[in-house]
């Protein structure tokens, strides 16, 4: 209807995140953003509270990520690459492993 809304977002995982096992990393935490038609994209943080003035914004809510179980940097790398073509990480992520060892 081209009516603005307001969004009330309290997602759990904001303030704390899973710490891994056995010296794994601990995981993402929850993170919420709104972008404009325009471009621009401001986090929401804790506030809780989004204001959708057009039916282009996009609200984003990522959720908390897994933790990690073990040192990164001690798996193999056939491992690291499954992950990679699976896309349980990032290239630049996968270079942070490699950059470890």
């Amino acid at each position: 209807d081209g009516q603005g809304a307001l969004l009330s977002l309290h997602p759990q995982g904001m303030l704390v995140s899973t710490p891994g096992l056995h010296g794994g990393g601990p995981g993402r935490q929850a993170a919420i953003s709104l972008e404009t038609p325009t471009g621009t994209r401001r986090n929401l943080e804790l506030h809780g509270m989004a204001e959708l003035l057009s039916p282009l914004d996009v609200c984003t809510i990522e959720m908390p990520g897994g933790s990690g179980f073990g040192p990164a940097h001690q798996r193999d790398a056939a491992s690291l690459q499954r992950d990679l073509d699976e896309g349980f990480i990032t290239s630049e992520g996968a270079e942070r492993y490699r950059d470890q060892r």
